[in-house]
């Protein structure tokens, strides 16, 4: 009976008769049932949500370690993402070295103990005289061809132009004023004037560092020839 029932309801529904070879099943009437609502709130709109956008910053959250994969040995370790420098076990030597290769932020260095102890981690640390003499030359060449001849030309128009109404005296030295731009360190200076600045000059620049003088100090006699540079010097020295 409920064969016979279900087949009359699908002849109606497909409005011909099936021949009972093809019926294989009954089929179940489907009830309808309303939609499951989901009332919970959502992201993106909500007080909760936008607190952690803000706290979470411009760049967004960074997790504080992260996972190095080693694929020769299918082994991994967890390191700090803000750490710039790590020490090391031996037993964990090999491992960091097979990482370097495919990990570009990953550098691994062996020193000894009396290395490590001479190692500069000074990120701010003042150069050494041959790296100023290094700044001035890549400078120089900076300056170099058609850009330098035509700074030369201005700064020379400039001078002759206002030759006649810009003297003043600098205490015991009678000297052109310009406008130098002496902001910034000392480097800064040296790197900009590098085309104005000749070797007895840069001579006096770095004696005046190395005998400690600091950076106003030289900068005050910063633009006086090289002359003039030794006695204002030797005088700052005097004053110590």
């Amino acid at each position: 009976m409920v064969m016979q029932a279900a087949q009359q309801r699908m002849e109606k529904a497909i409005g011909k008769t099936i021949p009972k070879k093809q019926i294989k099943a009954p089929v179940p009437p489907i009830k309808e049932k309303y939609p499951i609502m989901d009332w919970k709130n959502l992201p993106f709109n909500t007080a909760v949500w936008k607190e952690s956008e803000r706290l979470a910053g411009k760049e967004g959250y960074k997790h504080p370690v992260r996972v190095v994969y080693n694929p020769k040995t299918m082994t991994y370790r967890t390191i700090l993402n803000k750490s710039k420098f790590q020490v090391i076990d031996k037993k964990d030597l090999e491992f960091y070295k097979e990482a370097e290769k495919t990990d570009k932020s990953i550098k691994v260095c062996e020193v000894n103990e009396e290395d490590f102890l001479y190692l500069n981690f000074d990120t701010n640390s003042e150069p050494t005289e041959e790296e100023l003499m290094q700044m001035l030359e890549k400078a120089r060449k900076e300056m170099s061809g058609l850009e330098k001849e035509k700074y030369n030309l201005e700064v020379q128009l400039t001078e002759d132009s206002q030759f006649n109404e810009n003297i003043v005296n600098v205490p015991n030295f009678g000297t052109q004023k310009e406008e130098w731009n002496l902001s910034g360190t000392i480097e800064q200076c040296i790197i900009r004037y590098a085309s104005k600045l000749d070797g007895d000059q840069m001579n006096e620049i770095l004696l005046g560092l190395e005998e400690g003088l600091t950076d106003e100090q030289v900068k005050s006699y910063f633009k006086l020839p090289a002359d003039q540079m030794k006695q204002y010097r030797r005088e700052q020295l005097e004053k110590e």
